[in-house]
Parts: C-alpha cells; structure tokens; sequence
C-alpha cells in the first residue's frame, strides 16, 4: 500500500521558533483558543487559512526556541499533516513526533550528513529526491528542483563528495 500526502502547502522561511509557532501570550489559553494565533507573527491569517491535510513547508532550523510543548500541538490542532523543513531543532522534531503525530520529512541537500557516532553510516534523504516525491504528488513546494540540483552539484563537487540523490544522479549522467 503506497501512503500519498496531500493538501495546501504554507511556506515560512528560516528560524520560525515556538514563540512565533505558539505565541508565549496566548500559552495559557486552551491549545483550541491557542491555536487561532499560530504563526500570527509572520502571517497574521495562517490559523484562518490552514485547515485539515495542510503541509507546512519551511527553511532551516524550524521550531528552534525553547521545549514549547503548545507548538506541535497548536499544529496539530490546526490539522497540520506534514512539516518539511530544511532542518529541525531537536527538541520540536521530538515534541512534534512524540507529542502531536505530527508527519515529518527529514532530509539533507545531496543526502551529506549521517551520524557523526556511526562512522561510515549513510547520509539522509537527499532534498533533491523529496522534492521530487512531492512534485509527482502534486504538491507545490516553491522550490525548482533544476535550480536545486545546480545547487547540488555545486555543493558536491566543493566538498568532493560522492554523495548526492537518485535525482542527482540520474541528471548527472544525461548531461553527459
């Protein structure tokens, strides 16, 4: 059985932390009363607009600040299905994970990384191939996977690696 994700995609930038996801002045209200203000510091009608299936899509270091357990869960209330970021702070991937059953995409550009206590261990997702599960899907990301993958391959050859996605790969060898 093959598990598709869609819905409306609401796109942040960098550094959206648990006091812009969860405003601390509404944290004592109830998360349904809470929930109304999500978001309001960077788009004041986010909550109006964001219903059940709606992906949030975002830069680096989503949901950094501190532990907030409101935050994935005035996103779960929301109806939020999925976050796709280009990195999470720890403790609201967990949180959101462990707290909300908030879905959560995680990924790498070129698939560099792994675990710094594994070595040899493999890197994560490419980015390159999650966006382009997400276009087969339908799903409107913002971000062009031929400008992404030009950024792949710079990157790649400036760190010498061999890593890089099966997108990357295969464009790799049609250029050839």
């Amino acid at each position: 059985m093959e598990a598709v994700i869609t819905g409306t995609v609401a796109k942040f930038g960098d550094n959206i932390n648990t006091d812009i996801i969860s405003p601390p002045q509404y944290m004592e209200l109830p998360i349904q009363e809470a929930a109304k203000y999500a978001m309001s510091a960077v788009d004041e009608s986010f909550a109006a607009k964001a219903g059940p299936g709606t992906i949030v899509v975002a830069g680096g270091n989503f949901g950094s600040g501190s532990s907030r357990e409101t935050a994935p869960l005035t996103l779960r209330h929301l109806g939020i299905k999925a976050i796709v970021a280009k990195s999470f702070a720890r403790i609201f991937y967990r949180n959101g994970i462990n707290l909300a059953g908030v879905g959560v995409f995680e990924a790498s550009l070129a698939g560099l990384g792994g675990c710094p206590f594994a070595p040899g261990a493999a890197g994560n997702t490419a980015t390159e191939d999650l966006l382009n599960l997400l276009a087969a899907m339908g799903m409107e990301t913002g971000i062009g996977l031929r400008d992404f993958l030009g950024a792949v391959e710079t990157v790649v050859k400036r760190v010498e690696a061999t890593a890089g996605g099966h997108v990357y790969k295969l464009s790799a060898a049609c250029v050839t």
